[in-house]
């Protein structure tokens, strides 16, 4: 019988556990829309091995969520809020899958017009980089990006002390985090001296009652 990947079940390995590792490989040599099969078995392979609430389903649920999100496809969000739900259920959870399930629910949020959901996931990744003892490169690269969505909003939004407050926190995280730092500083070097200038002429505008 073919498989969800397009070969034959025979050429897995026989047990659940063996199948689901083969499904993974298989999908990572796979285009996209071919690979999620492959993903979608392989979760339910090890759900039936492990139970629904398995905290070790983390990483097979974030392997799904990604492309999920790239496709923009509505499953996205249960699947990655899934995955939130096993780190409150699990504090041991690898708080870097966390890191990357907040930012990356709250980039498929921000893409369907839902800013304010997102930046409370965006806000929560940036809370938890310190957890992270130390924080893989990717994950620090990652939060820096959440960061600047922040501080763009801020802007936009003209909260200009806002956005000010956030900065003084990113600089704090990159103080502690080196590839955070060195991603950080290259694009963010410019915002301080233009927020301050903003902030002082909101004030000014409104100190003589102008909006």
């Amino acid at each position: 019988m073919p498989g969800p990947c397009g070969g034959p079940w025979t050429q897995l390995a026989e047990g659940p556990l063996e199948q689901a590792q083969a499904l993974l490989r298989s999908a990572r040599e796979l285009p996209q829309s071919k690979a999620l099969p492959c993903r979608k078995a392989a979760l339910k392979l090890l759900e039936g091995q492990w139970g629904l609430e398995d905290p070790r389903l983390a990483e097979p649920l974030l392997d799904l969520g990604r492309p999920l999100v790239e496709a923009e496809d509505p499953e996205a969000e249960p699947v990655l809020r899934r995955l939130l739900d096993l780190g409150r259920a699990n504090p041991g959870l690898d708080p870097a899958l966390r890191i990357e399930a907040l930012a990356r629910l709250g980039q498929f949020l921000s893409e369907r017009d839902q800013g304010n959901a997102a930046d409370l996931l965006f806000r929560q990744a940036l809370g938890l980089l310190d957890a992270v003892p130390p924080a893989p490169e990717e994950t620090q690269r990652m939060t820096v990006g959440v960061c600047l969505v922040l501080l763009v909003r801020l802007d936009e939004a003209e909260d200009y002390l806002g956005a000010l407050a956030l900065l003084d926190e990113a600089e704090a995280l990159a103080a502690r985090h080196p590839a955070f730092r060195q991603e950080f500083v290259k694009d963010s070097a410019p915002l301080r001296p233009e927020l301050l200038r903003k902030a002082k002429l909101q004030a000014l505008l409104r100190a003589q009652g102008l909006p």
